[in-house]
């Protein structure tokens, strides 16, 4: 029972760091992005394929993925942010499709919907892996922190609540735009490293758009703008959904009651405490 615990604590450390990347755009930023989950992947790949077939050590493939990812993260941040709002969101819809797809297809690198198993994992414990990424999520935390009460934190949130007139002020938007990017990519990669070492296997099916709209759902419900927010949508998410494992349900069943859950819970969300539970802006506004 301790190690299972333990386990959702760590599954909930992972995401909480993963989700604090997506609060950096979609709470502070206003842009609404469902390829998180990609530049998850590019991360979680990166460090696999390093351990596995280079053999290279834990930290510098964490590291090697965490900076790959915010490569990955700028290079789309520079192409695409000229956009705004329902366009830019439809764009990093179809991005999140292409990576799926190279990710599923990409037999001599990726080994497709095989996976790549055997995956060296950093720590013996989950004491140790608890630890870790207890640490990470915190670091997440502080660092979203930092943006929060800054100069740039207020820039963001300029851009977010009216573009043009941070244009006109003479900010570059896309400049901005691209930065954060950027900054939410390097903690997907973060995270993609590590559950690639703790889970010792990937596969395509946990980087797809449905795997986003789940990191959505955690911003969402846990508070936009807010650093604690993501902490605790983290924590509500993963908890709902490990629930169903207790119902008794048959894997066919409980996947897509899974994404049907999400589903209800944005709904609810948006109609009852668009703001989340800690959050300090709402999409409606």
């Amino acid at each position: 029972m301790t190690d299972y615990l333990m386990h959702l604590a760590i599954v909930i450390g992972i995401y909480a760091t993963l989700a604090q990347g997506l609060n950096l755009l979609l709470g502070y930023t206003g842009i609404i992005s469902v390829m998180q989950a990609s530049l998850y992947g590019v991360g979680a790949y990166i460090s696999a394929l390093m351990a596995s077939q280079a053999g290279v050590s834990f930290p510098l493939a964490f590291a090697s993925a965490s900076i790959g990812a915010a490569l990955t993260g700028f290079i789309v941040g520079a192409a695409i942010t000229r956009l705004q709002g329902d366009y830019l969101a439809l764009v990093t819809f179809g991005l999140a499709v292409i990576f799926y797809d190279v990710f599923n297809n990409w037999l001599t690198v990726t080994k497709g919907p095989m996976g790549i198993p055997g995956i060296p994992a950093a720590f013996e414990t989950k004491e140790a892996w608890l630890v870790f990424v207890a640490a990470l999520a915190v670091a997440a935390l502080l660092l979203v922190r930092r943006i929060d009460g800054s100069p740039y934190g207020r820039l963001l949130r300029a851009v977010r609540d009216d573009e043009i007139l941070a244009s006109v002020l003479g900010r570059s938007t896309q400049r901005t735009k691209t930065t954060v990017f950027t900054l939410s990519a390097f903690l997907a990669g973060a995270a993609g490293s590590v559950y690639a070492h703790y889970i010792t296997f990937i596969d395509p099916t946990s980087f797809t758009a449905m795997e986003s709209v789940s990191l959505l759902t955690m911003v969402i419900i846990g508070g936009m703008a807010s650093p604690v927010g993501p902490i605790l949508g983290a924590g509500f998410v993963v908890l709902v959904a490990e629930s169903l494992r207790f119902a008794g349900l048959p894997d066919a069943t409980a996947a897509p009651l899974r994404q049907v859950l999400f589903g209800l819970l944005i709904i609810v969300a948006m109609l009852f405490r668009p703001q989340g539970l800690m959050g300090r802006y709402r999409l409606s506004k």
